[in-house]
């Protein structure tokens, strides 16, 4: 699955879009259980939504400005998975129907002879280019000459094909958008299949950008340019071990970000870029790219609520020291960064009010209270309603720093935390560094039981 959700989803409907004259398309999308259909558009790194469409039987009317730039515009078709088409709109209706449950198949296009130019061709080049992929891996298997003598015929062999044929659109398709597409899209391949797959990996990556341009307004305006940003970033670099991983990270983001001069459109990609390693909580890629790229920027092309706010999911991420809070032991008002003498420290958020934590709780007190080397200090997130049952249950955990956590999802620690639903834990080690996040009491047992008791 395409890792589509590093691009920065801005649903914002278009200012004056009622008003606004607008094209009809009609598409019809099988299997018929295909409920909705998303239109969004792309800016660099960033897709902005357009509109959205439902059906009970799979057809779709969507409307679009006729004013839009003639581009490439992607539906997504299922938003669980995002399987999405991508294709142009050059300021005029159509309509096109297309079989999601086959692969390789094409669209069919009515009135729109742009996207069957482009669809055809497009399915030809990815054909032929995968064809010679095959001869490449066949090549790497063996050790027979005469096998190798055959694939490297027919391997070079394709490669005149597709050669042919990517010149022959240069020459004969009229529309400058479809062709710089197609040129974005063809991947440039060796001339003849290469032995040793140690070599391969190497001649891919240097080669990798030869065909896109940055400051191109008709990539800018398509999904090819983050597709192919994060295709070198995440599937070109593999490390033996987190450190090797992360520096390759940070060469692979060098390398893409050095290619950029246009800044509206290298600051989408540095904060795509920021988005998609938040996912893995990569604190260290992502202070990189903020001191290396981000916070490099002139002041009017930060954006203060956008950092204000991947900072704020930052607090957290796993090899952050966790926020400091004060509490009351034995009679004594104490914070975290004071208490020790534990290899280990849970900070468990719930409340009385969770029906979930009610149950799952005890659960978690009986398996911990025996370990040692571990303190819980158990977080209730309470309101004045429910302050007396709190003060009623704590009683059943003595073992546990019992803290009360006033206002829930407003009390200071809460927001700390970046907490908003119990229960929630995070496990920290001897000099307070958050080094797990279990999502529930099976994580902690296994986070447990694969550490020393």
């Amino acid at each position: 699955m395409r890792r589509l959700v590093f691009f920065l989803l801005t649903l914002n409907t278009l200012v004056g879009f009622a008003q606004a004259k607008s094209d009809t398309l009609y598409v019809k999308l099988l299997p018929e259980t295909l409920k909705q259909v998303v239109l969004y558009s792309a800016d660099g790194a960033q897709q902005k939504y357009i509109t959205h469409s439902n059906s009970t039987n799979g057809e779709f009317k969507l409307a679009i400005p006729s004013d839009a730039p003639h581009a490439a515009y992607r539906l997504v078709y299922n938003r669980e998975t995002m399987d999405y088409i991508d294709f142009l709109y050059v300021g005029k209706p159509f309509e096109f129907t297309y079989d999601t449950s086959r692969e390789n198949t094409i669209p069919v296009f009515k009135n729109s002879e742009d996207n069957n130019r482009y669809f055809k061709a497009l399915f030809l080049i990815n054909q032929i280019q995968q064809k010679m992929d095959s001869a490449q891996i066949e090549s790497f298997k063996t050790n027979d000459a005469a096998v190798l003598a055959q694939l490297t015929a027919r391997y070079t062999q394709l490669k005149s094909e597709l050669d042919k044929t990517t010149t022959q659109i240069e020459k004969t398709e009229p529309s400058a958008l479809i062709k710089d597409i197609l040129k974005a899209h063809e991947r440039v391949l060796p001339d003849q299949p290469l032995i040793d797959p140690m070599e391969y990996l190497p001649f891919i990556k240097q080669h990798f950008f030869d065909h896109i341009d940055f400051n191109n307004t008709n990539l800018i305006h398509s999904s090819v340019l983050v597709d192919k940003v994060m295709d070198y970033v995440f599937y070109l670099t593999v490390g033996e071990d987190a450190t090797t991983q992360n520096q390759l990270y940070k060469n692979a983001v060098k390398d893409v970000l050095d290619k950029i001069s246009n800044e509206q459109v290298r600051k989408s990609f540095v904060q795509s870029l920021i988005q998609s390693f938040l996912q893995d909580e990569n604190t260290a890629v992502i202070d990189y790219i903020f001191d290396t790229y981000y916070d490099k920027f002139p002041e009017n092309l930060k954006n203060e609520s956008w950092e204000n706010g991947i900072k704020e999911n930052l607090k957290t991420a796993i090899s952050r020291k966790a926020p400091d809070f004060e509490f009351l032991l034995n009679n004594k008002n104490i914070n975290l960064y004071k208490l020790n003498g534990y290899e280990y420290y849970v900070i468990a958020f719930w409340s009385t009010s969770c029906s979930h934590c009610m149950h799952e709780i005890p659960l978690f007190y009986d398996f911990i209270k025996g370990r040692s080397d571990t303190k819980v200090l158990a977080v209730g997130m309470e309101t004045f309603e429910s302050q007396n049952q709190w003060e009623t249950e704590k009683l059943k955990y003595p073992e546990f720093v019992n803290v009360l956590g006033m206002g829930k999802w407003q009390n200071p620690i809460a927001q700390d935390y970046n907490v908003h639903a119990t229960p929630n834990y995070f496990i920290l080690d001897e000099h307070k560094t958050i080094i797990a996040k279990p999502y529930d009491l099976e994580a902690i047992v296994q986070f447990f039981e694969a550490v020393k008791p």
